[in-house]
């Protein structure tokens, strides 16, 4: 019993560095799953949007455009009271930051987020 302490003491500081990889990744935090017979690891895919990216306003366009991409600036502008001025403005800020894309015509297109980026919750 005793020749296994050191595996328990070293077991909890690569949990510690993965972690940490992450942070400094800018990836979201690795998920731990044990249980009598098995350590299991999950990297979730993607870059996490820091929270310092994006203003307010970024944000709220962000959050309807991740739950309808078919959503258009009037209507963004409307549920949000943000001026549909702004709203274009913030949609080809988002752009530019390489957040989202747009995809097919003006009238009938649809907005994309980068696959790239994890759009889930922070911890």
């Amino acid at each position: 019993m005793e020749e296994r302490r050191g595996y328990v003491e070293g077991y909890g500081t690569g949990i510690r560095k993965m972690i940490r990889a992450c942070e400094e990744n800018g990836s979201f935090e690795p998920r731990f799953e044990i249980d009598h017979q098995h350590f299991k690891v999950t990297f979730p895919r993607g870059k996490k949007v820091p929270d310092e990216i994006l203003e307010e306003d970024e944000n709220a366009v962000m959050e309807l455009i991740k739950s309808d991409g078919g959503i258009t600036q009037t209507a963004i502008s409307e549920r949000t009271g943000i001026e549909l001025s702004k709203v274009k403005r913030i949609t080809l800020a988002l752009q530019q930051k390489k957040l989202i894309m747009r995809s097919g015509s003006r009238r009938s297109g649809c907005w994309l987020l980068n696959p790239e980026i994890s759009y889930g919750p922070r911890r």
